[in-house]
């Protein structure tokens, strides 16, 4: 869902969120460990706003999204 010249920059950001994640995954799953239920039923409660959130999320990026006129392809000669 780039913009058109932007695909470069949302390669970038995408390798960037991968890297964090590779980061911050083991200190979260040592805090939910570490705080027994408690931390179980937190990790559980943001999965699971983060599935309600996800439709309503794609639909905003859906509507914001710029389609490009496609150019017609000239006929072989």
């Amino acid at each position: 869902m780039a913009r058109s010249g932007q695909e470069s920059v949302y390669h970038s950001v995408y390798w960037l969120n991968v890297s964090l994640q590779q980061i911050a995954a083991p200190v979260a799953l040592t805090v939910v460990v570490a705080t027994g239920t408690a931390g179980w039923l937190a990790l559980a409660a943001v999965l699971g706003a983060a599935g309600l959130a996800a439709p309503a999320i794609v639909r905003w990026a859906q509507s914001r999204l710029v389609t490009a006129p496609e150019e017609p392809v000239p006929a072989p000669a």
